[in-house]
């Protein structure tokens, strides 16, 4: 086991001078035991609105104003004798407009409800969705569900963790039509809560990584030829506690552009990485980010200071979930080196989901959070102050917004120019010093880092239209 920092988590937090958010601002209380939260343009407005999964269905709230001003709840999907325990966005039918994919689990005395992966069109671009649609059944309830391109055709398939097995069903005519036929990914991992999706061999095919719940393995599984078939259980530790209902994730934590593993060890009181050697999948024994942490439970990796790397976000029990408190770690050198923990609130009873989004549109991601006991979803301005906000611009970029080439000034040389998605994930680096190619991109927001000779930097807001 490598330790790189290690700290003891107290009621001393530390106070960042570099990223920082305020006050909590409350979407809703009365959202029925959510179990997990995150945001999407749902109604092709151009700004980001609210989703979460609850124990009485799948709900949505409008971004009014593009600000953070939220409106009343939208039912997508209402429940009884069931809960729903994930929800993501995507454009499953390939017609434009973002889509949302959910899991379902049978909680009634009987049992005889069917456990569930399903997912609902939008059907206008408008956030107005059409019924429930099943991609499949599940004798075990499925715990999570997630979209991506496993066999290379060009269309969004599904992926479904539960209890028994990881498995995928193919989008069959790219129009969300899966079929009775699943892909077997594993049956080796003892009960798997979540998995993440990520190109963690560098080879151009989206791999799969899990944690077991019972076992305390973490794995990876090779997609093997581009067409979904995967490999068997690559372990990366086997070294973690039965029994912890932690989470898994893929970043570039170290910068050297693969993407490496983060996760959450809840019985181990512990968040650590484990560093992509060589690119390849080849993964280091485990390294301590934090411990000494009451149960952390969820992970979140972006970069919310605007400084290029990807810092951490998670949350602790307190009182066995009657208080969470939801933190930031920062990457204090974008090697994986991580601070100590500042507080963003501890407003919350019991948090089961933590997501990074711009939500009032000004260059910074804001969090968006969901907690369990006090039925509650809220969001977080993220208050960091850039260069462009306390000195004179020593840059400027024009035109914006763009089809594709930006023009770059500036008052000394420039170095390089970063470019970031939504998610804080680099997509392209740029030495040439008057123009930036993001024409290849797809349409969206993104952020530009330039930096000069004498260390100057500043990020600039820009749409690629």
């Amino acid at each position: 086991m490598k330790t790189r920092l290690l700290f003891m988590l107290s009621i001393f937090w530390a106070v960042s001078v570099f990223a920082q958010f305020g006050n909590q601002q409350v979407i809703s209380i009365d959202a029925i035991y959510p179990t997990n939260v995150i945001s999407a343009d749902l109604d092709g407005d151009g700004d980001f609105d609210i989703l979460y999964s609850s124990h009485d269905g799948v709900w949505w709230h409008e971004n009014l104003d593009g600000m953070g001003l939220f409106g009343i709840k939208n039912l997508i999907v209402q429940i009884t004798e069931e809960e729903s325990n994930s929800v993501s966005a995507s454009d499953i039918d390939g017609d434009g407009d973002l889509d949302v994919l959910s899991t379902f689990k049978d909680v009634s005395p009987q049992q005889n409800q069917e456990n569930r992966v399903l997912w609902n069109e939008n059907l206008d671009g408008l956030g107005n969705f059409g019924p429930l649609r099943i991609i499949t059944l599940s004798a075990y309830g499925p715990t999570d569900a997630k979209t991506a391109d496993f066999d290379g055709d060009g269309d969004l398939d599904v992926l479904s963790t539960s209890r028994d097995k990881i498995a995928w069903y193919e989008n069959l005519d790219g129009l969300g039509d899966f079929g009775t036929q699943q892909q077997v990914v594993s049956t080796q991992l003892a009960w798997p809560l979540s998995s993440y999706i990520a190109d963690f061999d560098g080879d151009g095919h989206l791999d799969i990584v899990s944690q077991s719940y019972s076992e305390g393995n973490i794995a990876w599984f090779k997609n093997i030829n581009g067409t979904g078939t995967f490999s068997n259980a690559i372990f990366i530790s086997t070294n973690i506690s039965n029994y912890s209902r932690g989470a898994v994730i893929g970043a570039d934590v170290d910068g050297d552009n693969d993407i490496d593993i983060v996760a959450v060890l809840e019985a181990d009181n512990r968040i650590v990485w484990f560093e992509n050697m060589d690119g390849n999948g080849d993964f280091s024994d485990m390294i301590i980010i934090a411990e000494n942490i009451p149960r952390p439970n969820v992970i979140n990796a972006s970069d919310i200071d605007n400084d290029g790397d990807l810092d951490l976000i998670s949350s602790s029990f307190i009182n066995s979930g009657a208080t969470s408190e939801i933190f930031y770690l920062l990457n204090e050198n974008g090697l994986g080196d991580f601070g100590s923990p500042n507080l963003i609130t501890n407003e919350i009873q019991s948090t089961t989901g933590v997501f990074t989004c711009d939500i009032n549109l000004d260059g910074k991601l804001d969090l968006v959070s969901s907690s369990f006991y006090d039925f509650k979803i809220a969001w977080y301005k993220n208050i960091t102050l850039d260069i462009s906000e306390n000195e004179i611009s020593n840059f400027q970029i024009f035109p914006n917004p763009t089809n594709g080439i930006l023009n770059v000034k500036s008052k000394q040389p420039i170095t390089q120019v970063l470019v970031y998605n939504m998610l804080g994930q680099l997509v392209k680096t740029s030495f040439d010093k008057r123009q930036v190619d993001i024409s290849k991109a797809q349409t969206g927001v993104y952020f530009l880092k330039i930096e000069d000779a004498n260390g100057n930097s500043q990020t600039f807001r820009v749409l690629r239209e």
